[in-house]
């Protein structure tokens, strides 16, 4: 009896131990092609991690598309952007969006009124047939801009990545005519696609970015950003 509950107590060790090695084969190093028993300390020191839960680890990670072994510190920024076209006219609006190697950003640009959404009629400068409305002139002109546009960023060196991004925009353009009513100018009116090519830069917690911004392929814009990164 007592020699059965011995050879039972040495099985329960020998599994005990093997299960805490994670199997004959232990750990799979990616690196090397084989399988290493590796160690708690090893893991804590060097990062080596089981191939399946470093797989899962990467594709949990939305900052880089599933490659989250790339070796880049992982970075979520604010930015507060500004944009001017040759019209000219400005909007304002932020962006947000986190990367390490590969990462996204969504960005919402506004300008300060919408009075294109509510004139009382429209007009074609181009169009010499047409009877135009006495407008006031310039100084009594209103632009409206809407933004919203999501893309992709992939860092070409350690501080500066690309960005590419796509969207829906408006960008249009009213005046007022001597009374009291506002006619839009078709002309300087776009709305449709938004598409955008520029660079992010880190500077530490210092984000910069530059995009070129072009509203249905016909009006372009420069749009620059500050923020911050953690």
């Amino acid at each position: 009896m007592k020699k059965i509950v011995l050879f039972i107590f040495l099985i329960a060790t020998s599994l005990c131990a093997f299960s805490q090695n994670g199997g004959k084969k232990g750990a799979y190093r990616p690196e090397t092609g084989s399988h290493t028993v590796i160690s708690k300390k090893i893991h804590k020191e060097h990062g080596y991690l089981p191939y399946k839960k470093n797989r899962k680890s990467r594709a949990n990670d939305c900052s880089d598309f599933g490659s989250g072994g790339s070796g880049y510190q992982k970075e979520t920024f604010v930015t507060a952007n500004v944009s001017y076209s040759m019209k000219p006219s400005a909007a304002f609006g932020v962006t947000f969006g986190m990367m390490r190697r590969f990462g996204w950003f969504v960005s919402v640009m506004s300008s300060p009124n919408f009075k294109s959404f509510s004139t009382d009629g429209e007009f074609d400068r181009d169009n010499a047939a047409e009877t135009k409305p006495f407008l006031k002139g310039d100084s009594y002109r209103k632009d409206t801009r809407l933004s919203f546009m999501a893309g992709i960023l992939f860092r070409v060196a350690q501080p500066v990545a690309l960005r590419v991004g796509a969207g829906y925009g408006i960008d249009e353009m009213c005046y007022e005519a001597t009374d009291g009513q506002w006619f839009k100018d078709k002309v300087n009116c776009q709305k449709g696609l938004d598409t955008s090519l520029g660079v992010q830069c880190s500077f530490g917690s210092i984000v910069v970015s530059a995009d070129a911004v072009a509203t249905d392929f016909k009006r372009l814009e420069a749009k620059i950003g500050v923020g911050y990164s953690f």
